[in-house]
């Protein structure tokens, strides 16, 4: 039977002096600071939902992780403290967190959540590709609610490999910014709240060339519906402007879409009186 699934609450930021409370500050002490930033937005989509009266049966709340290039600094800090110090002599908590999986371990202590945990590592569309994770999963299962976290930082790496290989440089924004967006969605009916739907999702990869993971174009439709060139690694922050938007103006149109030369991807949205 098909379900409703509605948009809660999204939150974003981009702010790395905000603040844990210190009961998660001290279970986060050991963490790095993809894992931190993901939870201040995680628990800030969670703070909205509560305040609209919302309550949770968190053995049927998943989570679902999605980033670019994952905790790539960490990784890369890791090979270093091997050259540093020898093969037996790796930094163990570089290691530890040199996975994406490590932010999703984290974040699951933190929300208290037990359901199923799914992290999407992509170069195209990593929070579409999660939130179409998220909607199949809350169609298809017992599963109730759903957070679907997506986190990039900045790499410096890569902005380095921009700037050598791709022909245009122009003002590159593209892994310059350590951000994270977090969407609350569930299938269960709330008739006191007028929450938007997400009717479809649809993702379609292509085959490219290794380039393009580096120079390859985006292009991303705004609020009024124009088609702009954009950075990939702000897709997510596009779109939940564009949702932000869609709230307070229901009758423009209500799909998003995203191309680029990696896919092409469309998020479509409604509204029930």
């Amino acid at each position: 039977m098909y379900k409703n699934i509605y948009i809660v609450s999204t939150s974003q930021s981009s702010n790395l002096t905000t603040k844990l409370e210190s009961k998660y500050a001290a279970k986060l002490r050991r963490a790095n600071e993809l894992t931190k930033i993901s939870a201040i937005t995680a628990l800030q989509v969670l703070s909205l939902a509560e305040k609209s009266g919302l309550s949770f049966n968190k053995e049927k709340t998943g989570l679902f992780v999605s980033t670019i290039t994952g905790p790539i600094n960490d990784n890369f800090g890791f090979l270093d403290s091997i050259q540093a110090n020898g093969e037996g002599f790796g930094s163990p908590t570089l290691f530890s967190h040199s996975v994406t999986s490590a932010v999703a371990g984290y974040l699951t202590m933190i929300l208290e959540c037990t359901g199923p945990v799914l992290s999407t590592t992509s170069f195209a569309w990593p929070f579409i590709e999660a939130l179409q994770s998220a909607w199949i999963s809350l169609q298809t299962s017992d599963l109730e609610y759903a957070i679907v976290v997506y986190v990039q930082e900045q790499v410096k790496m890569l902005q380095e490999a921009h700037e050598l290989l791709c022909p245009k440089k122009g003002d590159n924004k593209e892994f310059q910014i350590t951000e994270t967006v977090a969407w609350l969605l569930t299938c269960k009916d709330h008739v006191n709240q007028n929450f938007p739907s997400l009717i479809n999702i649809n993702v379609e990869l292509y085959n490219h060339d290794p380039d393009d993971l580096i120079c390859g174009k985006c292009f991303m439709t705004f609020s009024d519906g124009k088609w702009l060139e954009s950075n990939r690694s702000q897709h997510a922050k596009n779109l939940t402007f564009w949702l932000d938007a869609l709230k307070n103006n229901p009758n423009q149109k209500k799909i998003w879409q995203g191309k680029s030369s990696l896919g092409q991807t469309s998020v479509t949205i409604d509204f029930h009186e």
